[in-house]
């Protein structure tokens, strides 16, 4: 829907995120979310933003759980 350039943009946040929270799951950026089952937590991949090696992704919409 939004381009190859797009995809291979929200690629790169995604694995930043990933990467972010194999380093760190109990990070800041994590939320309990125990509500859902215990010891689940959620991280948005918005917070990897910096961290992606493509050009920013302006508004991204998903949620790792």
């Amino acid at each position: 829907m939004h381009g190859a350039e797009a995809r291979i943009r929200y690629r790169a946040l995604l694995t930043a995120a990933l990467r972010r929270i194999a380093a760190d799951p109990q990070g800041r950026s994590t939320a309990d979310r125990g509500e859902l089952a215990e010891g689940v937590r959620s991280f948005h991949i918005r917070h990897s933003r910096a961290q992606s090696l493509e050009a920013p992704v302006a508004d991204p919409a998903h949620v790792i759980f």
